[in-house]
């Protein structure tokens, strides 16, 4: 239940993102506490926030493996904007 419910996270997270940028013209959050038009879960398995970058057009979220896990267990998605 644990992968299922970071994965969840992780989408939910994601759609913040995205809903963000469809208010701000496009832009990306520079980090995750700007977002105000949703929810944003912290990773249900490390019970701190998820890892966020964001460079120009690309942000990256990310969930390292917890400890004593395979980098399996890691996840990262990369969300590009499209350019006008």
């Amino acid at each position: 239940m644990n992968r299922l419910d970071r994965h969840v996270a992780v989408l939910q997270c994601i759609e913040a993102i995205r809903l963000y940028a469809a208010a701000n013209d496009g832009k990306l959050p520079n980090q995750l506490n700007n977002i105000i038009e949703a929810h944003i879960p912290e990773d249900p398995v490390l019970k701190k926030p998820f890892t966020y970058h964001c460079i120009n057009v690309m942000a990256i979220l990310e969930a390292p493996a917890p400890e004593g896990t395979t980098i399996k267990e890691a996840m990262r998605y990369e969300l590009k904007m499209a350019t006008k």
